[in-house]
């Protein structure tokens, strides 16, 4: 959360005494856009945003919410300093600026243990005449915290489709059951030889 505070005045009859705390978070916004760097694995994303309370009144609070990715401890100090950063910006406004986060899922790199999960996975896939195509992606779920306490995991086995968020979101639904199957077998071979995972 990013909030930044400035000085209410009627827009009318008092604009100069005024201080736009939206002005102030526009410019945290500008710095916020340039952190992100998919290349490296930062990735900074805004929304949603509020200020203001009405068009006569210059505001005096605005709020935005953000979410970050990082793929590693090094790269989280780098958004933490970027994120400290922006109170120069809000200031560039006459504004002050407050930024509360908290980095709850720590980066999923591949393990030894996730790789051997991964093909395995994949084995079953192609017993049942399936496919199951290995990618690299900035999520974060569930599955973050599982391998930050041990655990091999692996995500994104479920249904297959895509434009995931948003208002063209699509799944092919043929692949509910052509998932459960390669779960549930995936499951029983884990089952009966769990060392293949050691």
């Amino acid at each position: 959360l990013i909030e930044v505070r400035g000085k209410a005045a009627h827009v009318g009859r008092d604009f100069t005494s005024g201080v736009s705390a939206v002005t102030g978070l526009a410019r945290c916004l500008i710095e916020v856009a340039a952190i992100s760097d998919p290349d490296r694995g930062l990735i900074a994303n805004v929304g949603p945003i509020d200020g203001g309370a009405a068009t006569n009144v210059v505001p005096d609070r605005a709020r935005a919410w953000g979410n970050v990715r990082f793929p590693d401890g090094a790269a989280s100090g780098v958004l933490d300093n970027r994120l400290d950063a922006l109170r120069h910006a809000a200031a560039a406004a006459g504004c002050t600026a407050t930024v509360n986060r908290a980095f709850n899922r720590a980066a999923k790199p591949l393990t030894a243990g996730t790789q051997r999960l991964a093909h395995l996975a994949r084995a079953v896939a192609a017993d049942l005449g399936q496919r199951l195509p290995f990618g690299k992606t900035a999520g974060v779920c569930d599955g973050n915290l599982m391998q930050e306490a041990g655990l091999a995991c692996i995500d994104t086995v479920g249904v297959r489709g895509g434009g995931l968020h948003t208002p063209q979101e699509w799944i092919d639904l043929p692949s509910l059951v052509e998932r459960c199957q390669m779960l549930a077998v995936l499951i029983m071979r884990l089952n009966l030889a769990p060392q293949a995972l050691a």
